[in-house]
């Protein structure tokens, strides 16, 4: 994609979080392939970071053994 079209879908997008009807918790938003501000998680999960850890762990250990 090239940067005016990226800049135009920015401004659709933005433009749509600031619809009073929709926003960045709207159907619409969700359509366009982003999540909605209310099914976001909050904050930073330590067993996330610590399961992507193991999972490089692994994947690095698999690349060196190959």
């Amino acid at each position: 994609m090239d940067g005016v079209t990226r800049a135009v879908c920015e401004f659709v997008v933005n433009s749509i979080k600031g619809d009073p009807d929709e926003g960045a918790d709207g159907t619409l938003y969700e359509a366009c392939g982003y999540v909605r501000k209310s099914e976001r998680k909050s904050g930073l999960s330590r067993l996330a970071v610590l399961s992507r850890r193991a999972n490089a762990a692994t994947v690095s250990v698999a690349d060196k053994a190959a």
